[in-house]
């Protein structure tokens, strides 16, 4: 879960940003955005997997 702290990093930045008036936005701003997309795409690859995994167990044989 490495993109969350890109997440987390780009607010901490653009908070700072917003009171020091530094440069920075647009590096802060990609950070934001890599990390929301990021995310997204590691949500979606676990559920596919789970749902995955749990049909391939549904369907395996049973020793008994």
């Amino acid at each position: 879960m490495l993109p969350i702290v890109g997440i987390v990093l780009g607010v901490m930045a653009r908070r700072q940003i917003a009171v020091t008036h530094e440069g920075g936005r647009g590096l802060a701003t990609a950070a934001l955005i890599i990390g929301i997309v990021g995310t997204t795409v590691q949500v979606i690859f676990f559920i596919v997997w789970l749902s995955l995994f749990t049909y391939g167990i549904s369907q395996a044989p049973v020793f008994r």
